[in-house]
C-alpha cells in the first residue's frame, strides 16, 4: 500500500462521520474555559483569575468536514463551604456520565 493509496481511500466520501462529547472537568481557575475558547478560535466563554466564574456548564460545538466535536466546560471542583458550592459540584460531576471523553 502507498501512501497515495492511503490519502485516496480517506476522502470524504468513505470516512464515517464521527462526533462525540468531551467534557472539561478539574479544580477551580486551572484554565478549563480558556482552553474551551483556544479550540473554538474565539472567545466564547469567559476566562477569569477569579475562582467559580463558570457557574453552569457550557457547550460549545467545533465542526469538521466528517466530525463534530461538542466541548462542555464545567464549574470548578472544590470543598463546598456551602449550598452553592454543593450545587457547583454536582453541576460539574453530573456531566461525566454525559461524556464520551473526560479532560481533567
Amino acid at each position: 500500500m502507498t501512501a497515495n493509496s492511503v490519502s485516496e481511500n480517506t476522502t470524504s466520501e468513505t470516512t464515517p462521520f464521527r462526533s462525540g462529547f468531551v467534557a472539561l472537568v478539574g479544580r477551580p481557575s486551572v484554565g478549563k474555559s480558556t482552553l474551551l475558547n483556544a479550540c473554538m478560535g474565539q472567545k466564547v466563554a469567559i476566562a477569569s483569575p477569579v475562582a467559580q466564574t463558570t457557574r453552569r456548564r457550557f457547550r460549545a460545538v467545533v465542526n469538521g468536514e466528517n466530525s463534530q466535536l461538542v466541548i462542555v466546560d464545567t464549574p470548578g471542583l472544590h470543598k463546598p463551604k456551602d449550598a452553592l458550592g454543593k450545587e457547583l459540584n454536582k453541576a460539574a460531576l453530573g456531566e461525566l456520565n454525559d461524556a464520551d471523553v473526560i479532560a481533567f
